[in-house]
């Protein structure tokens, strides 16, 4: 029991805190905006941590827990894509882009966050905003003093040598800042960093800090995205830049983003300059070997730079990152902002939770499933149209027994060479001896089935076809997109030596330690049982071209040979259904007697429905095309409809135009004889009037004028 004076530590009750976050929806910005939005203004990650683990003591202990603030930090920020909504954790986002708006925006925020990386226009933006700080610090009261982050890069480090900064002092001084060489490509960068280091030792106003993160990597992965999704593809080519020996300075996104929740409650004033980066010291080629290792199969191929960036997922900035050459240490960042690490030994030594974490973030686990049913019930074109629709790889009991097993062992290894021959890709020595032992494995295992298939006659028994498919199962292909099993298992005892008994399916699913966790493995998601009667089982194949039939077991007598084999071992006491559902698996049952089409088309469409779409890579970058096409049709669309308001306008001025012309026209004609008139009867009597009356002069000349027109009227004599 805690004693009756323990009590929780003091923390601050400091207000909420607004902070402004550029490009929320961008990778690095993004997770920043999400991740402050969660935590507490006014305590560090590491109190926050401290009061949770005291709550949990207390707790424990049943006394009340002492109250914390529930401020989280105000986010507001802008989009890179004007199109896109407003993300859920931002409170609001600025609309306006004027400059002078924009700063007004920004002058009623604690806190100014700009990624000037991601966007080579926001690195303009943010130098504009702070200078605009900086020329107004003196209108600006104490209280508004304003926390001004940059998150810059490494690159601007790009062109200093590891062997020239090795004897950095830890903690970083001016003269360290000065020794930094920028990669030729972001001098911008350089000078906006200076600029705003310069601001922050001299405007009273400004809390203005430089972070500059390693290579970041984690949650949906970015600069290493490439790597991940070629491994997770299982393409023949794994892509290197050069010879791949170069050190990249790194920091896990998560670990990024407490770095800078610590920097801007806890930092004290002279650290301006904060170097991120993890205690790893990796290089290219270990990362690129620990990914294809963890989850591909493809052989590591050199590219030059120039050649790199042709790559669909690389750009310019990414193959500069990539091509540094840095071994950095961070005492500011390791030493003073103290907080849990989530990654401080890289990202080789945590390989297999990045890659959980990269599954998990784009949505990629794998679907495995299996379809089951008596013969002839459509269960192996079902399984073949799912698995075009689905992307996912195909196995049968057939494909083992046909010796297809070679194929996904072997075979892989041989293809993995010839694409390595093909591509001259450069494999080094260990890349060499690993690739022999895998190979000398795997035949060692195939020789093994193959004295099995001799002593038993060329059959199959039920551990040899299992502990086969578990070998397909658990390939990288297979754990990677997912499978289909077809036609497989049909008995219960098969069941229990595929997939184990309810305890050890209850312990896979719980586990995640060898070697529960290669059962959970091949664990289905979705079993799908197909029904139908026998007499329409028989008419089914009855109706099928002879040509198809004939030289099969699907043949008349065969085939009843089969089906009456299938009822024997699933009887209504013991079926496998019954057994599977015991085992707690998602069975699903279609009764292909009711679909109307004859093709089973309305039983594929509810699997489907029921499952929900694909989980893979195709069918994302599907979705993700068939959205970017909506989005330029629908701009099209409204562009065509402004096209036409303005040509409806253009012609409609033009109409008004010949009708304006037109009246005019009209009037003019219509006046000609009045103007005939007066020029006749009128004008020339009144200017002789008008003449006699200049002469005169008289006093009332109106008068005068009128006694003149009776006087000289022609008509009157």
């Amino acid at each position: 029991m805690a004693s009756e004076q323990e009590t929780a530590p003091s923390w601050p009750t400091t207000g909420q805190k607004t902070v402004f976050i550029n490009h929320v929806d961008s990778f690095l910005t993004g997770y920043l905006a999400k991740f402050l939005s969660s935590c507490l203004a006014g305590i560090t990650l590491l109190e926050q941590d401290l009061q949770e683990e005291f709550e949990e003591e207390i707790e424990k202990d049943s006394q009340p827990a002492a109250p914390i603030s529930d401020q989280s930090y105000r986010i507001i920020g802008s989009l890179k894509d004007s199109q896109k909504s407003k993300p859920h954790f931002v409170q609001s986002i600025v609309q306006n882009r004027n400059a002078l708006e924009l700063f007004q925006t920004l002058s009623e925020c604690d806190i100014i966050i700009y990624d000037i990386v991601s966007d080579s226009s926001q690195n303009a933006e943010a130098f504009q905003m702070a200078t605009k700080f900086a020329e107004n610090w003196l209108k600006m009261e104490k209280s508004t003093k304003k926390t001004f982050v940059i998150i810059s890069s490494v690159l601007t480090w790009g062109s200093i040598t590891s062997a020239e900064i090795d004897d950095i002092s830890p903690v970083f001084s001016d003269e360290d800042f000065r020794r930094r060489r920028p990669h030729k490509h972001y001098r911008e960068l350089y000078n906006t960093e200076k600029m705003l280091l310069q601001y922050g030792r001299t405007k009273k106003s400004l809390n203005a800090y430089i972070v500059a993160p390693g290579l970041i990597y984690g949650d949906k992965e970015d600069v290493f995205h490439y790597l991940f999704k070629a491994a997770w593809l299982n393409q023949k080519i794994m892509p290197l830049i050069n010879d791949g020996d170069n050190f990249l300075p790194t920091i896990h996104i998560k670990d990024l983003a407490r770095t800078l929740q610590n920097l801007i409650e806890k930092l004290p004033p002279k650290n301006k300059y904060i170097l991120a980066v993890d205690q790893s010291q990796n290089t290219l080629k270990s990362i690129t070997k620990s990914v294809n290792q963890a989850m591909g199969s493809g052989a590591i191929q050199s590219y030059k730079p120039e050649e790199a960036i042709q790559f669909e997922d690389l750009n310019t900035t990414f193959v500069d990152m990539l091509t540094l050459d840095l071994r950095l240490s961070a005492s500011v960042f390791n030493e003073q902002l103290k907080f849990k690490w989530a990654n401080s030994n890289g990202m080789v030594e945590n390989m297999p939770q990045l890659i959980e974490e990269f599954k998990s973030e784009r949505g990629l686990k794998p679907l495995k499933m299996v379809i089951i049913g008596p013969p002839g019930v459509g269960k192996t074109s079902i399984a073949k149209r799912l698995q075009d629709s689905l992307k996912l790889h195909l196995i049968s009991i057939e494909d083992i027994k046909d010796k297809k097993l070679k194929t996904q062992g072997v075979g892989k290894m041989e293809e993995k060479k010839s694409a390595t021959n093909d591509f001259n890709a450069e494999v080094d020595e260990d890349d060499q001896e690993e690739e022999v032992e895998e190979k000398e494995e795997y035949e060692t295992f195939l020789d093994s089935v193959e004295e099995i298939l001799l002593e038993n006659e060329g059959k199959f028994d039920n551990n040899t076809l299992i502990t086969c498919l578990k070998k397909v199962l658990l390939s990288k292909p297979f754990q990677n997109q997912g499978f289909i099993i077809d036609g497989y298992p049909t008995t219960a005892e098969q069941v229990t030596l595929l997939f184990g008994t309810l305890d050890e399916v209850k312990e896979a699913r719980s586990a995640d330690v060898e070697p529960a966790n290669k059962l959970a493995a091949i664990l289905p998601d979705l079993v799908i049982k197909l029904n139908a009667d026998d007499e329409f089982l028989k008419q089914r194949i009855r109706d099928l071209p002879a040509y198809v039939v004939e030289g099969t077991d699907n043949e008349e007598k065969a085939f009843t040979a089969r089906l009456e084999d299938y009822r024997k071992l699933n009887t209504v006491e013991n079926s496998i259904e019954d057994f599977l559902d015991e085992l707690e698996f998602n069975l699903s049952f279609y009764d292909v007697t009711k679909d109307l089409t004859g093709v089973n088309e309305d039983i594929l469409s509810q699997i489907k429905f029921s499952i929900g779409g694909s989980r893979t890579y195709a069918a994302l970058e599907a979705q993700q095309k068939a959205e970017i096409e909506q989005k330029e049709e629908e701009e099209r669309l409204l562009a065509d409809e402004e096209s036409a308001k303005n040509e409806k306008k253009l012609q409609w001025s033009k109409k008004f135009a010949i009708v304006q012309k037109e009246e005019k026209e009209l009037l003019e004609t219509q006046s000609l004889p009045l103007r005939h008139y007066l020029f006749q009867q009128v004008m020339p009597t009144l200017l002789n009037g008008l003449t006699e009356c200049c002469k005169i002069m008289p006093e009332d000349p109106l008068d005068y004028l009128a006694d003149y027109l009776l006087k000289f009227n022609p008509v009157v004599d």
